[in-house]
């Protein structure tokens, strides 16, 4: 699954106060069992530091 079709809005979390060093960061993450609520928030963490998210599940997102 690509995070764009997760219906998950990087946008949403702009306002962080937690911020990473977008050097720090990997070009590109693939998160297994992110359709659950800790890899989703996770997921929309990297994106919204422009890392590029994939992930994968054995279920699918509610």
């Amino acid at each position: 699954m690509i995070l764009s079709k997760a219906n998950i809005n990087p946008q949403s979390l702009s306002s962080s106060p937690f911020r990473l060093d977008s050097a720090a960061l990997p070009a590109s993450a693939h998160l297994v069992g992110i359709c659950g609520s800790g890899m989703k928030a996770l997921a929309e963490y990297l994106a919204s530091a422009g890392c590029r998210v994939t992930g994968s599940d054995m279920s699918p997102p509610l």
